[in-house]
């Protein structure tokens, strides 16, 4: 069964994952874009790794979302 986690409660995340898994993922987030210029990745390259992983985000989010949703009928 995914994770069903809401990104923006807090609450969850750190319980789920503690203080240095949300770390890591803002580390992640938003120190691999500098780091990527430094190490001279060409911006073709990494544009188009960002936008393939922005696709996977987007399709793994809506995953976990459809799951989470109770269905029709169902004793929820």
């Amino acid at each position: 069964m995914p994770l069903a986690l809401d990104p923006l409660d807090a609450a969850h995340l750190l319980t789920a994952f503690g203080t240095l898994g949300v770390f890591l993922v803002l580390f992640a987030e938003t120190g691999l874009n500098p780091l990527a210029g430094m190490v001279r990745v060409p911006a073709r390259t990494f544009a188009l790794w960002q936008g393939a992983g922005g696709v996977v985000e987007a399709l793994r989010s809506r995953r976990a979302r459809t799951a989470a949703e109770p269905t029709v009928g169902s004793a929820e």
